[in-house]
């Protein structure tokens, strides 16, 4: 088995605005915490920004927040032949990457 604990991340992504606190061994403290400066958190929801910021971990440095418009939950993982989340994530994280400070 290998183990990954990056001690900084240019993106983040949740899958569903539920998993904004994060749930992976390295950020159960919160999908924003290992965000770099400028960084960017990508969330799938039907929510308005302030209702993911309320969820959301507090940061001591800015980042950025993307929401990708999305009714499918984090067991989805967007991977239907219905929806094509998962070619909107790609999306948002390449538009993330280039008009973000990150």
């Amino acid at each position: 088995m290998a183990k990954h604990e990056p001690k900084e991340v240019d993106v983040t992504m949740a899958l569903g605005d539920t998993l904004c606190k994060g749930v992976e061994s390295w950020a159960w403290y919160g999908l924003n915490r290992l965000l770099k400066l400028g960084g960017a958190l990508i969330v799938t929801s039907r929510e308005e920004p302030d209702a993911i910021i309320a969820m959301a971990h507090r940061k001591e440095t800015p980042y950025n927040l993307a929401i990708v418009k999305s009714t499918l939950a984090s067991r989805d993982c967007g991977f239907t032949k219905d929806d094509p989340t998962d070619l909107r994530i790609l999306g948002a994280i390449a538009k993330v990457l280039l008009t973000c400070s990150v």
